[in-house]
């Protein structure tokens, strides 16, 4: 009975080795294991998922320890951070991090990373551990770019709402009907359906494209109750359709758009605008 000792062959060569917390040196070690102990031996290296394996001399308890060990870093370690540093870090779906992030890629694998902040255009980025690709850094500091869709809009609860908008009974319903046209004329070029004896009025879609995604937005106007008194329902949609870098997006692509609660600035006032002039 007696000490045992672990041939420890290193891969890559310059990995750095410790055992029970000490650091050994680097690259290929001989690993002393005394009579009735154990030793956690650790390989680590920039870049890398740090190896971990606890060897144990118990004749009475364990099986005996293996004269050589292959101790191969395989999986790869990108440590991730943000600018601004409190940007969401996304693997499938699953917020992971909050503007920072120890990244591990395995062996023969890939990762999408997501990072996204309000106000900001979202990141993604893939990182891979496989032949003939480039390989992951070890660091990557993720700078976000300003969204100008952001910049150029305002939160609003109005948005993709019905509002019921009561005319003040003064005005007549061609009165009402004159107002309501011109105030949405303003905001919006084209009128793709009036129809005046239903009340019934949309635009066409406007369009505007940013560097992150696209926003159209229009409105859509209908008889607004069951009541006697005339009433408008107004409705000023407001969606976005993220660009992925790699497929166009149309106005046409409803499937690609969705309800945004902000509102392009040049549209912030129309539904309070007509508010005010009908209700007066």
């Amino acid at each position: 009975m007696k000490d045992r000792q672990v041939r420890l062959e290193v891969s890559p060569a310059d990995g750095v080795v410790t055992a029970n917390g000490v650091s050994v040196g680097r690259g290929n070690q001989d690993i002393k294991i005394p009579l009735n102990d154990c030793v956690t031996v650790t390989v680590n290296k920039d870049g890398y998922v740090e190896y971990t394996k606890v060897f144990c001399n118990k004749p009475d308890t364990d099986p005996e320890p293996p004269v050589r060990e292959m101790a191969q870093l395989e999986d790869r370690l990108v440590k991730n951070t943000t600018n601004p540093n409190d940007a969401a870090i996304e693997i499938a779906g699953k917020r992971v991090g909050t503007g920072s992030y120890d990244l591990k890629v395995p062996k023969n694998g890939s990762v999408e990373v997501r990072v996204s902040k309000d106000g900001y255009v979202r990141y993604i980025k893939n990182y891979y551990n496989q032949p003939n690709m480039q390989e992951p850094p070890v660091t990557d500091f993720i700078e976000m770019n300003v969204d100008e869709a952001y910049t150029s809009s305002v939160s609003s609860d109005l948005a993709n709402v019905r509002i019921t908008v009561p005319v003040n009974t003064e005005y007549t319903s061609e009165e009402a009907w004159r107002i309501l046209s011109s105030i949405i004329t303003r905001y919006f070029d084209i009128l793709e359906t009036v129809d005046y004896n239903t009340g019934y009025l949309t635009t066409s879609w406007q369009v505007q494209n940013f560097q992150s995604s696209v926003i159209r937005t229009r409105v859509i106007v209908s008889s607004g109750g069951n009541s006697d008194q005339l009433a408008y329902a107004i409705k000023l949609i407001s969606q976005e359709a993220y660009l992925d870098g790699q497929n166009a997006v149309t106005v046409k692509d409803d499937e690609k758009f969705e309800d945004w609660a902000r509102i392009l600035k040049k549209y912030e006032g129309l539904i309070e605008e007509v508010q005010a002039r009908l209700q007066q």
